[in-house]
């Protein structure tokens, strides 16, 4: 229907043929709760028509489980959570595991007569506490000695509070008198007169006066100087022994003698020369004497022979030292010498004498001549040994067999004789 409306109110209307629908169309999938399902919906203006189909059952749940562990107080579980729609429930409960307590502490100490208190912890924070028995008391005893004015006793103090008590009293012990004996004055120190104390507390019962010193009394002795001292006067108490030095005077000069030798020098040591105070007092004065020096003017000599060298000794004439020098060496006196000629084998050479010893030497060697072989006879061969020529030196008549000829060979035999 269109309706046609006039500015003036009036309006009539008139139909429409119409147009059908035109859909759009949504897939709503299934839920755990909910089937899924196509929806078609008229698009055309002001329809309201729509309708469902092809519809799919509900899924089920995805649950994933999370555990809750068991406390000491509260129950486990394990709580199941859909991952789709998020519904979710507790399941398989476990028993609460009960506390576990650890070895506790002492947290009130107990006393002499009053408990104490120990606390234990669990890993979850809760405590408990339990009693724990009074202590008895455990006594030191410490006696204390009478003195002289005081009684003694012992005391009991508890080690582990402050509760003590005494008991064991003992009557005081009055002062044992110790005589102290006079010190007699001296020189320089007072003395004391006769008093007395205590022996065990040292109280003074009869008090020491004080004795004035005595004044020194001193003699004089000199001791007369020397070379190596002064002279002094020692004054010496005759009471004390006290002594003191004064009146001093200077040393007297050294009366020095003549120098002599005390020890003589050698060629190679030093020697000594010392002189003596004439007044006794022991001083003297030594001086080095150098050392004398090798006088070798002691000369020999020895002549060189045909194997020893000659050479001069110089000896000092002083002490046992010496050396030797001006070495000639040794030599032979040779004659002009005898030839021996060389031969066939044997070098030649020159024999020569000395003419002071008679010791040989040889000299001027000449070769080997070496042999002179000359042919002399020829051996034919046989059936039964070789051929050769004989050769000798015509020099030393050396022979010697070269050129050998194999032997003759066995053509025939005729009659035991072979050709």
């Amino acid at each position: 229907v269109r309706t046609y409306t006039c500015h003036c109110g009036s309006s009539y209307t008139e139909d429409i043929s119409p147009t059908g629908h035109e859909f759009e169309t949504t897939t709503v999938a299934p839920t755990c709760k909910d089937k899924g399902y196509d929806l078609h919906t008229c698009k055309n203006d002001g329809c309201t028509y729509l309708y469902k189909d092809n519809e799919t059952d509900a899924i089920e749940h995805d649950y994933v489980a999370t555990v809750t562990a068991p406390t000491c107080t509260d129950m486990g579980y394990t709580t199941y959570l859909c991952s789709n729609c998020n519904h979710s429930y507790k399941d398989d409960y476990t028993n609460p595991v009960g506390h576990i307590w650890d070895n506790g502490y002492v947290s009130v100490p107990s006393k002499c007569g009053v408990a104490g208190e120990k606390t234990y912890n669990c890993f979850c924070g809760a405590t408990k506490t339990e009693s724990l028995a009074p202590l008895t008391h455990i006594y030191d005893s410490t006696v204390t000695a009478p003195t002289c004015l005081d009684a003694g006793y012992t005391t009991h103090v508890c080690r582990l509070c402050d509760n003590s008590y005494v008991d064991s009293e003992v009557g005081a012990l009055g002062h044992s008198t110790v005589v102290d004996a006079e010190v007699e004055a001296t020189c320089t120190e007072t003395g004391l007169t006769e008093g007395s104390h205590c022996g065990r507390c040292l109280t003074i019962i009869v008090a020491q006066q004080i004795i004035p010193a005595k004044n020194h009394s001193y003699e004089a002795v000199v001791t007369a100087p020397t070379c190596l001292a002064g002279g002094y006067t020692t004054y010496t108490c005759s009471t004390c022994a006290d002594s003191y030095v004064d009146d001093r005077t200077n040393a007297l000069e050294h009366a020095m003698g003549e120098w002599y030798t005390t020890i003589a020098p050698t060629c190679t040591s030093v020697g000594e020369e010392k002189i003596v105070c004439s007044n006794g007092c022991g001083y003297e004065m030594t001086k080095e004497l150098p050392k004398l020096g090798h006088d070798y003017s002691d000369v020999t000599v020895t002549a060189p022979t045909c194997t020893e060298q000659g050479y001069t000794t110089n000896c000092c004439t002083r002490c046992d030292s010496s050396y030797v020098d001006n070495y000639v060496a040794a030599a032979h006196s040779l004659d002009n010498g005898r030839v021996i000629a060389p031969d066939c084998t044997n070098y030649g050479y020159t024999l020569y004498t000395c003419t002071e010893c008679g010791e040989t030497t040889i000299g001027s060697y000449v070769k080997e001549l070496g042999h002179n072989f000359e042919a002399v006879d020829v051996i034919a061969p046989t059936f039964d040994a070789e051929g050769y020529t004989k050769y000798v030196c015509s020099r030393c008549g050396e022979v010697e067999n070269r050129d050998y000829v194999s032997k003759k060979e066995v053509v025939a035999t005729i009659n035991g004789e072979r050709y």
